[in-house]
């Protein structure tokens, strides 16, 4: 009889635990990833015994009891609250987020309330750090697993890629232009656009791209940074002051192409004006055979002036009869002509070399050394073709070819260095520019474009105040069509961002938005999971470890589990309504229990009160 006593108290105990564990889910029921427990009963054995009368046997057990061998943890999904902070995650489906302490341990939880600190970490409510791989720049996973940042500020990005995007387009009904190309003359060229670029402090500096229909299928183009002059370097260090793209008769680019050698002169050569009508120009000491070009504007027209070397380091000149009309000679590298006088305009001279033959195998080349006292050479149209001579005036307006006697032969001497051809059956044009500021000096570089001369790309160097920057231009999109034209380009580079925003998408890919219009993902949100998670004990503050180091979680980048909602969090799993049933049913259990006792209580006070 007495051990009733201890059955109905066990019994006391159990659901006593029961009414704690309900206490502790109805307290919870707001808590943000609180997971609900219920609690397991287990029996208790006081006696049992085994008789064999009669040849079968029978069991005698009598119960001790019962107890609450342990809690089992409902891990199902909760409801998910939008919030309208793009750091409040919660996830939809397995898993647990990782966070570490400043002591380095890992703990596991569903609770999602992150926010930023002051170094740019994402941080729990208990500061602890939300843990993810860190992305480099082209999106993938770069390093280990570590607490999770994003930078407060984004460093400038030197511009390494700029293309002209589809729908670029160059009419092809536009007007054909002759005319010797300058940016301050809108009739000598057919179009114009612009893009910014960035040099490695993050300064924008504006480009334009000026596109010259010379041909029917063909369009110079030039570059200009900040109101000068590109120049084009190619892997030999030439220079050149165009491209030239070609296109088939779809208007889908064909070739691309290096045009234009370029004056050898690099930084600001000084110039002077005097009274007496004399001008002089500081250059070095051309080589024989060479020849010099100068252009000079008298306030209304524009000169150009042809200095042809003899040979013996004399300049000499022919007039429209091919006469020489006089010769100056260099003195301690300065060439000095007279009767011109500048008047500070800026002016351009282009001449274009060029060479055609059908004879070239497509795919060939042809090479010409320079020849000591020939005259350049330059193009001129028949109605017809395109024709090359080596030239000059014959007074009336025609152009005749001269050998170094000024008699007329059929031969071309080139002039201006070994010149490779390579064979296509098509005029391979070269373009030479020289400039003059308004100062009467040669302007200095401010962009250098290394070029390779393929179908879709070339690379281009700015100088721009120290900060260099070179990038690849991409043309492959770039049509010919019967429409206006179309100018859409994009870059990569970008000048310094602060940040305004965190967000984080489906597959935990951790975004940083700037005030520079970039948006960058910095890192990738790593979830735990474990094949028993019975196994988690529960650490407080929504945080779970495992109850052995032996058990070691399931790591998986976001997206791959379950997927994670940024501006929500998901609330406690707990069933009000099922605790306020199992409140009422560990009330009427725990007062059975009671019940039992009282009644062994009344039961041995009868048994006591026999012996009277």
């Amino acid at each position: 009889m007495i051990q009733s006593f201890y059955t109905g108290n066990t019994g006391l105990n159990a659901n006593k635990e029961w009414l704690s564990i309900i206490s502790d889910n109805i307290a919870n029921v707001n808590t943000i990833g609180y997971k609900s427990e219920r609690v397991n009963f287990e029996d208790l054995i006081s006696s049992s015994t085994t008789s064999f009368a009669n040849g079968s046997p029978k069991n005698i057990e009598i119960g001790g009891g019962a107890f609450a061998a342990s809690t089992i943890k409902d891990f199902s999904q909760g409801a998910l609250m939008n919030t309208n902070s793009s750091t409040d995650l919660a996830l939809d489906g397995e898993g647990f987020f990782m966070v570490q302490d400043k002591q380095g341990i890992t703990y596991y939880t569903r609770n999602g309330q992150f926010r930023t600190d002051a170094d740019g970490n994402l941080i729990n409510t208990n500061g602890m750090y939300l843990k993810g791989w860190s992305l480099d720049e082209a999106g993938n996973i770069a390093g280990a697993i570590g607490p999770i940042n994003i930078p407060n500020d984004m460093s400038p990005k030197v511009t390494s890629n700029l293309a002209l995007k589809s729908p670029t387009n160059l009419d092809a009904t536009s007007t054909i232009v002759r005319n010797i190309f300058n940016t301050n003359d809108s009739g000598t060229y057919s179009y114009v656009n612009a893009i910014n670029v960035y040099d490695s402090i993050g300064v924008s500096h504006e480009v334009k791209y000026y596109f010259v229909h010379e041909d029917a299928n063909s369009w110079k183009v030039f570059g200009v940074l900040d109101d000068e002059p590109v120049k084009f370097t190619d892997a030999n260090g030439n220079q050149y002051a165009f491209l030239r793209v070609e296109f088939n008769g779809l208007g889908q680019l064909n070739k691309v192409s290096l045009q234009g050698p370029v004056s050898s002169i690099t930084g600001e050569t000084p110039a002077e004006s005097s009274d007496n009508g004399e001008f002089k120009l500081d250059r070095a000491a051309s080589l024989p055979g060479s020849i010099v070009i100068n252009s000079y504007n008298d306030g209304t027209s524009t000169f150009n002036v042809r200095w042809i070397d003899d040979g013996n380091g004399n300049i000499v000149d022919l007039d429209n009869n091919n006469q020489i009309i006089g010769s100056v000679d260099y003195d301690t590298g300065k060439i000095v002509i007279n009767s011109f006088v500048g008047n500070g305009t800026t002016e351009s001279l282009t001449v274009d070399y060029n060479y055609y033959s059908e004879r070239i195998a497509n795919g060939g080349s042809v090479t010409s050394p320079v020849l000591k006292n020939s005259v350049y050479i330059r193009k001129y149209f028949d109605g017809t073709n395109w024709n090359i001579v080596n030239w000059a005036d014959d007074g009336n307006g025609n152009i005749i070819d001269l050998d170094n006697n000024n008699n007329v032969v059929g031969t071309i001497n080139y002039s201006t260095g070994a010149i490779n051809i390579t064979g296509v059956s098509s005029v391979n044009q070269l373009d030479v520019v020289y400039e003059f500021d308004n100062n009467n000096s040669v302007q200095p570089d401010k962009i250098t474009m290394a070029a390779i001369p393929t179908t879709n790309n070339y690379s281009q160097t700015l100088n721009t105040g120290g900060n260099p920057i070179q990038y690849t231009l991409n043309l492959k999109e770039l049509k010919q069509l019967q429409s206006d034209f179309i100018f859409y380009a994009e870059q990569d580079g970008y000048g310094k961002g602060d940040l305004l925003s965190v967000s984080v998408s489906e597959d935990g890919l951790v975004k940083g938005v700037y005030s520079n219009g970039q948006v960058r993902d910095w890192a990738r949100i790593a979830i735990a999971t474990f094949k028993d998670k019975e196994i988690l004990v529960r650490k407080g503050n929504n945080l779970f470890l495992p109850n052995s180091q032996t058990f070691t979680p399931i790591i998986v980048p976001g997206g791959v589990i379950s997927k994670i909602r940024g501006g929500f969090l998901e609330l406690s799993n707990v069933d009000i309504s099922q605790e306020f049933i199992n409140l009422i049913t560990a009330q009427r259990a725990y007062q059975a229990n009671a019940r039992t006792i009282t009644t062994s209580d009344q039961v041995l006070q009868e048994t006591m009160n026999l012996k009277r």
